[in-house]
């Protein structure tokens, strides 16, 4: 959270999930078992026309997503 806010990217985030531990019925932990995600964070980016994607690396994500969209 903190390095998407420093950045200015925390604005283009829609939506924040929280996987509580030991809470397998919290948002967060249903959406990683529905993708097969066992890192966190984790992020999908949803584009029209598309297949949802999966980012377990922020820095991947900020290089493919969100600075895409900046420009």
């Amino acid at each position: 959270m903190e390095r998407l806010e420093s950045s200015g990217h925390f604005g283009k985030i829609d939506q924040v999930l929280i996987a509580k531990e030991g809470d397998a019925s919290s948002e967060g932990a249903r959406l990683a078992e529905f993708y097969k995600v066992n890192k966190a964070p984790f992020f999908v980016v949803e584009e029209e026309g598309q297949e949802p994607k999966i980012y377990t690396v922020y820095f991947k994500l900020v290089k493919e997503v969100l600075n895409r969209q900046a420009a």
